[in-house]
Formats: C-alpha cells, sequence, structure tokens
C-alpha cells in the first residue's frame, strides 16, 4: 500500500465455441503502450492502440496471459480515483471479416490502504549555546521538524504552536 508497490495480474480467456479463435485481440485498462505481457513462452507487447493480439485459442482451450502493474502516488493520492481501489478491466474481442462475433469483459478492484500520517519533532537549543536560559531576553532557537509519514501526499498542514507571535520568522 506504497507507491511503487506491484500488482500482478493474471488473465484467462477461455474459447468456449466450437472453432478455434485467431487473432483475438486484448484490451486492458493497465496496459499501456510497450509493456510486456506473458502468454505461456511469448512475451507479447502492448501495442500503441493498448492492445495485444493472441495468434489462437482453440475450441475449449485458454489464453492465460500474466503482467504487472505498479501502484502510483497518483492513485493512493486520489484514492483510487475517489472510490478506494484501482480498478482494472480487460476485454477480449474475437473478430471474423471485420465484424465483432464474441466479446468477454471482466474486472477486478485492488483495494487501496491509505495511511495520511504526520509526525512532529520539536527541538531547542540556547542561541549562546549556553546549557539553560537563565536570565530575561536569552535567545532559545526552536527546531521544528514536519514530516509525512503515510503513503498520501499532505497539503495544508497547519503548523501551531504555544511559542509563535505574529510576526515571527
Amino acid at each position: 500500500d506504497k507507491a511503487g508497490d506491484i500488482i500482478d495480474y493474471t488473465v484467462t480467456v477461455k474459447n468456449e465455441g466450437n472453432v478455434t479463435l485467431e487473432n483475438v485481440v486484448l484490451s486492458d485498462t493497465k496496459f499501456v503502450e510497450g509493456m510486456q505481457v506473458a502468454y505461456g513462452s511469448e512475451t507479447l507487447t502492448v501495442a500503441a492502440d493498448g492492445t495485444v493480439t493472441i495468434s489462437s485459442i482453440a475450441v475449449d482451450g485458454n489464453a492465460v496471459l500474466t503482467y504487472s502493474y505498479t501502484v502510483t502516488q497518483t492513485d493512493l493520492n486520489n484514492n483510487g480515483g475517489s472510490d478506494g481501489d484501482i480498478d482494472n478491466t480487460a476485454t477480449a474481442t474475437y473478430k471474423e471479416g471485420g465484424i465483432t462475433v464474441d466479446t468477454g469483459v471482466d474486472s477486478y478492484e485492488m483495494k487501496l490502504t491509505r495511511t495520511p500520517d504526520l509526525s512532529v519533532d520539536k527541538t531547542a537549543v540556547m542561541a549562546d549555546k549556553a546549557a539553560t536560559a537563565d536570565k530575561a531576553g536569552d535567545i532559545i532557537d526552536y527546531t521544528v521538524t514536519v514530516k509525512n509519514e503515510g503513503n498520501v501526499t499532505l497539503a495544508n498542514v497547519v503548523l501551531s504552536d504555544t511559542k509563535f507571535v505574529e510576526g515571527m520568522q
């Protein structure tokens, strides 16, 4: 549940008809041009149109394809498009003579865990390097570090402190 995590997908296209299917086109919402898709002992490369072509699937046969998707920071920041998961839809299309004869569609939703979290660490030292503040007018230099400890980008974080004075820098 962090940017860079890998989701491994497996798509199985089954020929339930009574003829061998040739040049079955598979598209997937997570395909990007140039992506490598494993198909048995072959490696298919996703075309510019976001598809791969399966050369043939015998009657009652299966084409099993596997590929990976890397979770992005954008996926986490926008909560997977605001529904809390990464949606993925695969569509297999078989055409004869340029006419679509059959289409199969299946989807999968990978749940996201968003963990917005921050920590604050405050330290202080005497400006004159003394061990303690022992007189009026002594200057204390504070360092406040705010760290994003979660897996989502935080925006508009407001820091308040009991020692803040208007106009302070």
